[in-house]
């Protein structure tokens, strides 16, 4: 059975392999960013968020999975910036979840347990980050919320995050220094595209909530 799909961020990076990934299953998928041209709204601007919110709702009633991809590193972690970040990281998700449970509760087309939310989150929510301490909080927030989520709503829908390392993604400007390179035992960045396969996993694993799966070349051991 076909699904609809809603991916935060989906035009770059890792939220465009997620969203490459359910098109190629001839999914359909909707996607809601700056530069999107289905939802364009910008997630780090609360108003922007309920004004996409009563959009969304209005065109779509029913929804199979959710996928809070959008992301940002504030370079220097001012002020101006942590509100922004904060809003985007961690606020999105948290009113998206909320907002779009009741459409994606279990129904005659899928049993319960397979409607699906999946935060993207990152190692820095594990180990911490030295330049980008906000950015770390947050993401392990993410962690902490899909935990939550996945008790408050037993089951009924699913709720699990990744936890993804060094991708080759725009959301550092410039190389991954090689310093860093070094210390990931399989000595390479991840390319956007090898997201898919956790994607799939996942997704398939209807047992699995709750869960958060990290895919890092090993930096984080």
């Amino acid at each position: 059975m076909k699904k609809k799909v809603l991916i935060t961020g989906a035009t770059s990076g890792i939220g465009k392999s997620i969203s490459e990934y359910f098109k190629e299953n001839g999914d359909t998928v909707y996607d809601v960013s700056r530069s999107s041209h289905t939802f364009s709204y910008d997630l780090s601007n609360k108003e922007d968020i309920y004004s996409f919110m009563s959009e969304f709702k209005t065109k779509h009633t029913s929804l199979d999975i959710l996928i809070n991809n959008a992301g940002a590193i504030g370079q220097d972690e001012r002020l101006m910036d942590l509100n922004k970040l904060f809003t985007l990281l961690l606020y999105t998700p948290y009113v998206l979840m909320n907002e779009l449970y009741t459409a994606m509760t279990p129904n005659e087309i899928f049993p319960l347990g397979c409607n699906h939310v999946i935060n993207i989150a990152s190692i820095s929510g594990i180990s911490g980050e030295v330049d980008y301490p906000m950015y770390a909080a947050l993401k392990a927030g993410v962690i902490n919320l899909t935990k939550s989520f996945a008790k408050k709503w037993n089951g009924e829908v699913r709720v699990n995050s990744i936890s993804p390392g060094f991708f080759n993604t725009n959301l550092f400007t410039g190389d991954t220094p090689s310093e860093l390179i070094d210390m990931i035992p399989m000595a390479r960045e991840a390319e956007p595209s090898e997201i898919k396969s956790v994607i799939k996993m996942i997704d398939e694993s209807t047992y699995m909530t709750g869960a958060n799966i990290v895919i890092d070349g090993g930096l984080s051991l």
